[in-house]
C-alpha cells in the first residue's frame, strides 16, 4: 500500500511531512506533488514526487535522487528526458483508469498509475471492471509480468485492496481513508482530488502520522487474514487471481439470466 496525493484543498507541506514520516515509519512510498516538497536537492526515500511535463526542467536541482519518480499524465518527450536524466529511478506514469495503455508500455514504461476518481468510477464505468480489462490486455500483449500497476480511487476499506489485486493491481495507493483516518468531514460529492472540499480539523502531527500508521497496520492484518482464508502465503500470488474470486455479476446471471427483466447486458 502506497500513499496518493491530498485534495488540493486540504493540502500543505505540513501535511504531507506527516505522511511522508508515516511512510518512513510503515517502510512504503509517499507520492507527493513536487511543488509541496521543500528540500528538493535531497529526497527521503520515502517520497515518490510526483511531476507534470512542465516540472521536468527543474529535477536538475536534485542532489540525492528519489527510488522513483512518477509522471503526472502521459508525455513521450517528458518520459524520455527523465529516463536520460535519471536512468537508475524506477519511472512511473500516472494516466486515468481507462486510458489505452498500449501506447505507454511500447514507449518502455513499465510502471502504471491507474487513478480512477474518488469514487471508484472512470468515464462513466466501474473501476473493478476497468482494471480487469487493463490487466487482461497486458496478458494479451504478453507483457504483464514486465508490468507493475497500481491503482488508486475507490479503495475506502480494507476489503477493497484484496478485491483490487484480485482484479489485476500490483499494489495500490491510499487517498481517502487517510483523511478518515484523521477525522475529516467531507462537504459535497467530493468526486475528484482537484474539486473534493474537506473540513480537516486541527490535531497534532503526530496524531495524525500515528493514526496513518494504525490505519494501515489494521489493513495489512485483514489482508493477511484474506489471503490465509484463500490458502495463499504471498500477496503477489493474490494478482488477477479471478479464479478465487466471486463477482456479484457473475452470480447473478447464473441466477437470474432467462428471467423476463434482467439486464442480459
Amino acid at each position: 500500500m502506497l500513499i496518493d496525493p491530498l485534495p488540493h484543498s486540504v493540502e500543505s507541506r505540513a501535511l504531507y511531512r506527516v505522511i511522508v514520516r508515516a511512510a518512513e515509519k510503515l517502510e512504503t512510498l509517499a507520492i507527493v506533488p513536487w511543488g509541496m516538497l521543500e528540500d528538493r536537492s535531497r529526497l527521503p526515500q520515502a517520497v515518490v514526487p510526483l511531476v507534470t511535463p512542465a516540472d521536468v526542467g527543474s529535477l536538475a536541482s536534485i542532489q540525492t535522487p528519489p527510488r522513483m519518480f512518477e509522471l503526472d499524465g502521459w508525455d513521450p518527450a517528458a518520459f524520455a528526458s527523465l529516463r536520460e536524466r535519471w536512468p537508475t529511478c524506477i519511472l512511473g506514469v500516472r494516466i486515468p483508469l481507462g486510458t489505452d495503455p498500449a501506447p505507454l508500455v511500447t514507449a518502455g514504461v513499465r510502471v502504471i498509475h491507474l487513478a480512477a476518481n474518488y469514487h471508484g468510477m472512470s468515464e462513466r464505468q466501474f473501476a473493478m471492471d476497468l482494471l480487469r480489462k487493463v490487466h487482461g490486455a497486458l496478458v494479451e500483449m504478453g507483457v504483464r509480468e514486465q508490468m507493475t500497476l497500481i491503482g488508486s480511487g475507490g479503495i475506502i476499506a480494507a476489503e477493497h485492496v484484496a478485491k483490487a489485486i484480485i482484479c489485476g493491481l500490483d499494489a495500490v495507493a491510499l487517498d481517502t481513508p487517510l483523511l478518515i483516518a484523521w477525522q475529516a468531514s467531507f462537504i459535497g460529492s467530493c468526486e475528484t482530488r482537484t474539486e473534493a472540499r474537506v473540513d480537516l480539523p486541527d490535531t497534532p502531527p503526530g496524531w495524525k502520522e500515528q493514526r496513518l500508521v494504525n490505519l494501515a497496520g489494521s489493513w495489512r492484518d485483514q489482508l493477511l487474514e484474506v489471503l490465509g482464508a484463500m490458502g495463499l502465503r504471498e500477496v503477489r500470488r493474490l494478482r488477477g487471481e479471478l479464479g478465487r474470486a466471486m463477482l456479484a455479476v457473475d452470480l447473478e446471471r447464473e441466477a437470474f439470466a432467462g428471467i423476463p427483466g434482467f439486464p442480459e447486458a
